[in-house]
């Protein structure tokens, strides 16, 4: 059973509690309810220790390192009808200005390319059967990123 006394002054107001005996007795008694989850395998509450830890930032790779390996994609959307192939050229990993790579159709109405790159801006242009080229200017994708269009011809 607790005794309550409050003490008022001026600069503050002050409250204490006084434990009766058999309290304080069963006050120990968590501390080894603390310990019988961890012996039972169940989680254990997160001290001071292993909370900062698992707030730490995670490591994270390096830009350059991350470009090495982020996939870029090119995804053209138009029908150009049945028996053609879409193909691309430009610069950049696996592509040139000389020949085209085919393009794959996704079957739903869109083209489309990827290559993992090294960083590298991709620099390229679409051509209908490797021989007619998209009118206006080259199209430019960073490496990682997806560049998404309509072509016109």
């Amino acid at each position: 059973m607790s005794t309550k006394r409050e003490t008022t002054t001026a600069a503050e107001k002050k409250t204490t509690v006084k434990k009766a005996p058999a309290e304080r007795k069963t006050a120990a008694a968590p501390s080894k309810a603390k310990a019988a989850p961890e012996e039972a395998g169940a989680a254990v509450p997160a001290t001071e220790a292993t909370a900062a830890k698992a707030k730490a930032p995670r490591a994270r790779k390096p830009a350059a390192e991350k470009a090495a390996t982020a996939l870029t994609q090119v995804k053209a959307y138009i029908d150009v009808g049945p028996g053609n192939t879409l193909f691309l050229r430009g610069e950049g990993p696996g592509l040139s200005w000389e020949a085209g790579v085919p393009m794959q159709w996704t079957g739903d109405g869109c083209w489309a390319w990827s290559v993992e790159t090294a960083g590298q801006e991709i620099t390229f242009k679409v051509l209908i059967n490797d021989q007619h080229w998209a009118w206006g200017d080259n199209l430019k994708v960073s490496a990682g990123d997806t560049a998404s269009f309509t072509p016109a011809f």
